[in-house]
């Protein structure tokens, strides 16, 4: 229908030793921020792949983009202490590589 908004998830690509980092309590976090925000969905996407890299695709889906957003931002701050935590003793770089829907326009 025209006019009508197309709802797209956000998923995002994070590498193993993010998710090593996350899964110290069993993704507990993924749980919380699923529950904080009320989102629809907040888990991981099997269905989506990248080649040659070691990680998963995670996804967030909600009709509030508000909502996603925020989760989003969450997620990339529990990253952030990550990689506080990974800077002061080793100098590897890690991804995270968010993945943005053919024809979507901000």
């Amino acid at each position: 229908m025209e006019g009508e908004k197309k709802l797209f998830p956000i998923d995002f690509f994070v590498e193993r030793t993010i998710l090593d980092y996350l899964k110290k309590n069993d993704f507990k976090i993924f749980q919380d921020i699923k529950n904080a925000f009320n989102l629809e969905v907040f888990d991981f996407n099997n269905d989506l792949k990248i080649p040659e890299l070691d990680g998963k695709v995670v996804r967030i889906f909600d009709k509030d983009m508000t909502k996603k957003c925020d989760a989003f931002y969450k997620i990339l701050q529990e990253i952030s202490v990550y990689y506080q935590e990974v800077k002061k003793t080793k100098t590897s770089i890690f991804s995270v590589i968010l993945l943005v829907p053919e024809g979507f326009f901000l």
